[in-house]
């Protein structure tokens, strides 16, 4: 009986501090997203599209096609800084965020590359950005451009893949390890709305707009979302009539392969992974009659940050190439 009451009592105790480091934890993170909305103005103008404001940049000057720049899972314009800068020399050249992301708010309708295509078209309609577009896409946003010139092929008049996602990746790259098993989706979750993943990133880098928005729980809930509809974008995409077969396509990819001890895998499964990636960008190229690849030699899968000369070149490639005909 003593024991059990002392099983009990240590039992409240502990719960008691748990329920309060969450407690505080959650304060800290709605207190620190607060204060960083007031430090981190919006840079661009913002719009409504179906109810929700949505943020994007439109620099460079007005003339030849216009290039948009498609961020991958998690991210949003100021991804593209250092893209967007240089492009702004020679074309005009727009980034945005997308619903949930940066200085977006955030959208009740599903997270599929079919209703993202849908809101950038409006948002593009809505900020009078006029085709036609060369469109850039990193990683995720490389799904998210190929399923735009499907639907919208009479606007789009090249396309860049930077390290782009393939529709058939879930089948095609090996599955990770046992030593690489995740917390589930809830406690994941459970770490956002706590402050937990915004400390740990404070701590890794420097306090900046880029390091505040990806840390709001704003932001996690609109990336477990796309990943959610992942397979049904993939699938969707695989279906499509491909409205890019004969337009300009510039597949880059990157040279350095994944580091897979970082990710608690083998040596081996990470040649792997290198080896099923190369030939799943390979096959992106087929995808139209004039398309190219190039490989990004300095740079890891983010090279819209560590290789940006690289986009910048085939853009203006493609640009010229339009401005002749």
């Amino acid at each position: 009986m003593h024991i059990k009451f002392h099983f009990k009592r240590w039992f409240c105790w502990v719960t008691s501090i748990l329920a309060a480091i969450a407690l505080f934890g959650a304060l800290y993170q709605y207190s620190m997203t607060k204060i960083d909305e007031s430090r981190y103005p919006p840079p661009g103008k913002c719009v409504i599209i179906e109810g929700v404001e949505m943020h994007y940049i439109y620099s460079g000057t007005r003339n030849g096609p216009t290039i948009i720049l498609e961020a991958g899972l998690r991210g949003y314009s100021l991804d593209w800084k250092y893209v967007q800068s240089q492009i702004a020399q020679f074309a005009p050249v727009f980034s945005y965020d997308r619903a949930g992301y940066g200085w977006s708010d955030e959208s009740r309708q599903p997270r599929t590359c079919d209703e993202i295509v849908k809101e950038l078209h409006s948002l593009l309609q809505k900020a009078n950005v006029p085709p036609p577009y060369i469109l850039v896409g990193h990683s995720f946003g490389g799904a998210i451009i190929r399923q735009y010139a499907c639907h919208f092929p009479d606007e789009v008049v090249g396309l860049v893949l930077v390290d782009s996602v393939h529709e058939l990746q879930a089948q095609k790259l090996p599955p990770p390890t046992l030593a690489c098993m995740k917390l589930p989706a809830s406690l994941r979750l459970l770490q956002q709305y706590c402050g937990l993943n915004r400390l740990l990133r404070q701590l890794q880098y420097p306090s900046d707009a880029h390091s505040a928005l990806v840390s709001t729980t704003k932001c996690y809930r609109t990336k477990a979302a796309e990943l959610e509809f992942f397979p049904l974008s993939m699938q969707t995409l695989l279906e499509s009539q491909k409205g890019y077969a004969n337009k300009p396509l510039v597949v880059i990819t990157a040279g350095i392969g994944i580091d897979a001890t970082a990710m608690g895998q083998t040596k081996e499964w990470g040649k792997k992974y290198d080896t099923v990636w190369s030939e799943l960008q390979a096959d992106l190229v087929k995808q139209s009659t004039c398309g190219k690849q190039l490989i990004a030699e300095k740079s890891d899968h983010m090279i819209p940050n560590k290789q940006p000369e690289i986009i910048v070149q085939a853009v203006q490639d493609l640009n010229c190439s339009n401005q002749k005909k």
